[in-house]
Protein backbone atom coordinates (compact mmCIF):
# COMPACT_ATOMS: atom_id res chain seq x y z
CA UNK A 1 0.00 0.00 0.00
CA UNK A 2 1.80 3.36 -0.93
CA UNK A 3 0.22 6.63 0.17
CA UNK A 4 1.33 9.53 2.51
CA UNK A 5 2.06 8.71 6.36
CA UNK A 6 -0.23 11.06 8.71
CA UNK A 7 0.43 14.27 8.72
CA UNK A 8 2.13 14.32 5.56
CA UNK A 9 1.87 15.55 2.22
CA UNK A 10 1.38 13.42 -1.01
CA UNK A 11 0.89 14.28 -4.71
CA UNK A 12 -0.73 11.90 -6.70
CA UNK A 13 -1.21 12.11 -10.66
CA UNK A 14 -4.19 10.10 -12.34
CA UNK A 15 -6.88 11.16 -15.44
CA UNK A 16 -9.97 13.48 -14.46
CA UNK A 17 -12.99 11.47 -13.71
CA UNK A 18 -15.35 11.56 -17.11
CA UNK A 19 -18.68 10.64 -17.50
CA UNK A 20 -22.12 12.32 -17.89
CA UNK A 21 -25.04 12.54 -15.17
CA UNK A 22 -28.37 11.02 -16.12
CA UNK A 23 -27.48 11.62 -19.75
CA UNK A 24 -26.49 15.15 -18.99
CA UNK A 25 -22.91 16.52 -20.17
CA UNK A 26 -20.87 16.83 -17.23
CA UNK A 27 -17.35 17.96 -16.64
CA UNK A 28 -14.59 16.10 -14.38
CA UNK A 29 -11.83 17.78 -12.01
CA UNK A 30 -9.87 15.19 -10.29
CA UNK A 31 -13.17 12.44 -8.81
CA UNK A 32 -15.64 15.42 -9.01
CA UNK A 33 -17.90 15.11 -11.71
CA UNK A 34 -20.36 18.69 -12.33
CA UNK A 35 -23.47 18.77 -14.33
CA UNK A 36 -22.88 21.65 -16.75
CA UNK A 37 -24.35 24.51 -16.54
CA UNK A 38 -27.76 24.89 -18.49
CA UNK A 39 -28.18 20.78 -17.98
CA UNK A 40 -32.27 20.70 -17.26
CA UNK A 41 -31.84 18.25 -14.58
CA UNK A 42 -27.85 18.38 -13.66
CA UNK A 43 -26.94 21.85 -13.75
CA UNK A 44 -24.52 22.37 -10.79
CA UNK A 45 -24.83 18.67 -9.08
CA UNK A 46 -21.52 17.64 -8.04
CA UNK A 47 -21.03 13.77 -7.47
CA UNK A 48 -17.41 12.67 -5.69
CA UNK A 49 -16.48 9.53 -7.35
CA UNK A 50 -14.36 6.75 -6.00
CA UNK A 51 -14.31 4.22 -8.90
CA UNK A 52 -10.77 2.52 -9.44
CA UNK A 53 -11.36 1.16 -12.70
CA UNK A 54 -13.21 2.43 -15.20
CA UNK A 55 -17.13 1.79 -15.70
CA UNK A 56 -17.07 0.29 -12.18
CA UNK A 57 -20.01 1.60 -10.54
CA UNK A 58 -21.51 2.03 -6.37
CA UNK A 59 -24.04 3.78 -4.61
CA UNK A 60 -25.24 6.93 -4.63
CA UNK A 61 -26.56 9.18 -2.08
CA UNK A 62 -27.84 12.45 -3.35
CA UNK A 63 -28.85 15.38 -0.89
CA UNK A 64 -30.09 19.23 -1.71
CA UNK A 65 -27.22 21.81 -1.19
CA UNK A 66 -28.44 24.58 1.85
CA UNK A 67 -28.57 26.93 -0.45
CA UNK A 68 -31.00 24.45 -2.48
CA UNK A 69 -33.00 23.60 0.53
CA UNK A 70 -33.07 27.28 1.42
CA UNK A 71 -34.53 28.35 -1.67
CA UNK A 72 -37.43 26.07 -1.93
CA UNK A 73 -38.38 26.81 1.81
CA UNK A 74 -38.49 30.76 0.67
CA UNK A 75 -40.75 29.58 -2.25
CA UNK A 76 -43.38 27.32 -0.28
CA UNK A 77 -43.48 30.07 2.84
CA UNK A 78 -44.26 33.06 0.08
CA UNK A 79 -46.15 30.86 -1.96
CA UNK A 80 -49.37 32.83 -3.28
CA UNK A 81 -51.78 30.78 -2.03
CA UNK A 82 -50.56 28.23 0.00
CA UNK A 83 -47.16 29.17 1.65
CA UNK A 84 -47.41 29.92 5.45
CA UNK A 85 -47.36 33.76 5.05
CA UNK A 86 -49.95 34.15 3.08
CA UNK A 87 -51.59 31.39 5.34
CA UNK A 88 -51.26 33.53 8.22
CA UNK A 89 -51.72 37.07 6.83
CA UNK A 90 -55.09 35.78 5.54
CA UNK A 91 -55.62 34.55 9.07
CA UNK A 92 -55.22 37.76 10.11
CA UNK A 93 -57.59 39.53 8.12
CA UNK A 94 -60.33 37.42 8.58
CA UNK A 95 -60.15 38.12 12.58
CA UNK A 96 -59.86 41.67 11.97
CA UNK A 97 -62.90 41.28 9.37
CA UNK A 98 -64.89 39.52 12.39
CA UNK A 99 -63.77 41.47 14.63
CA UNK A 100 -65.00 44.89 12.81
CA UNK A 101 -68.17 42.94 12.13
CA UNK A 102 -68.76 42.37 15.97
CA UNK A 103 -68.14 46.22 16.29
CA UNK A 104 -70.84 47.24 14.15
CA UNK A 105 -73.12 44.64 15.67
CA UNK A 106 -72.17 46.29 19.09
CA UNK A 107 -72.70 49.94 17.39
CA UNK A 108 -76.16 48.93 15.91
CA UNK A 109 -76.75 47.44 19.62
CA UNK A 110 -76.36 50.20 21.25
CA UNK A 111 -77.40 52.97 18.84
Amino acid sequence: MGGAAAGQNAQYTGADVASTINGDQASGSGRYLTGNTGNATTDGMVLRVDAIEADQYGQMTVSQSIAGRLQNYIARTTHVTTGSMTIAANSIADSIRYTDEQIERLETGVE
